[in-house]
């Protein structure tokens, strides 16, 4: 199920509620260091994102024309908080 391959949810947030303005998030495999997703907010306040994949990943964001409006949260199948 998805739920099996995505087991982490990714959720973005934009205080000024136009999207990330160029900023990019990127799901990265530690075992291979080659990019598994990558993605933004396009438009709006918030949206979410699937993160896919077994083992360990990082998550980097790339903070775009104005970092201040940015935030995010990564959150388990159960809905556990597990990084802002």
């Amino acid at each position: 199920t998805e739920t099996d391959l995505c087991p982490f949810t990714l959720n973005m947030m934009d205080s000024w509620g136009d999207g990330w303005n160029g900023a990019e998030w990127t799901w990265t495999e530690d075992s291979t260091n080659s990019d598994a997703d990558t993605g933004t907010l396009d438009n709006g306040a918030s949206g979410t994102a699937p993160l896919c994949g077994g083992g360990c990943y990082t998550l980097s964001v790339d903070y775009g024309e104005y970092p201040s409006e940015l935030s995010w949260t990564i959150i388990n199948r159960v809905e556990f908080l597990l990084s802002r």
